[in-house]
């Protein structure tokens, strides 16, 4: 995509983003380059979507240094390196060998296997408990995402992330859908805000 459409994405999201600055000028500080067609296999639009979002993030980090009277100047996003970014467990090497070829020689197997602390091996309902559902309300979804207090986090929902009457993926969900589809977005996130995820 060339940099024309970058800036009408730019304007749109921020247009659809409560609370962002969409003025014309102030959304001109932002000045994107890089190849018109994606470098990764994928969505066509993933990397320039990317790339407005990093933009954003500039263009938000700007206001706040202005805020505190300084001038940080234009914002400039790279589409390329943008569009790495959420491909870069992809781009590792470890001792000069590739994911894949470390993967395959054995070598991530002896740095453990639980990396993840049992957060999404343990059980279905730590494994669920980063999804969207759905809620009371039509057409409206809310995603949960417990980060690395899947235990804390359910029990906001008085849920329990070691339940053992659910044994799979698809139970876990369904008994997480089960709080989410009595409550709206807006209820969920107050829950969120309110409680926390104790941990």
């Amino acid at each position: 995509m060339s940099p024309a459409s970058r800036k009408r994405l730019l304007r749109y999201f921020a247009e659809k983003t409560p609370g962002f600055n969409s003025d014309a000028d102030f959304l001109d500080n932002a000045d994107f380059h890089g190849q018109d067609l994606p470098l990764l296999p994928g969505p066509i639009k993933a990397q320039p979507l990317a790339a407005v979002l990093q933009g954003m993030i500039g263009l938000a980090g700007k206001e706040v240094n202005a805020l505190r009277g300084i001038d940080t100047g234009r914002v400039s996003v790279d589409t390329d390196l943008a569009a790495l970014h959420p491909a870069t467990v992809g781009l590792v090497e470890i001792d000069g060998m590739k994911c894949t070829e470390a993967q395959k020689s054995g070598l991530l197997q002896k740095l453990g296997l639980d990396v993840d602390q049992g957060i999404i091996s343990k059980t279905p309902m730590r494994f669920r408990s980063w999804a969207i559902f759905p809620t009371r309300e039509k057409n409206v979804c809310f995603q949960f995402l417990s980060s690395l207090g899947p235990v804390g986090y359910l029990q906001v929902f008085s849920l329990d992330a070691d339940d053992a009457t659910v044994e799979t993926n698809e139970e876990a969900y369904e008994k997480i859908k089960s709080v989410t589809t009595t409550l709206s977005a807006r209820e969920l996130e107050h829950i969120c805000i309110e409680r926390g995820g104790r941990r």
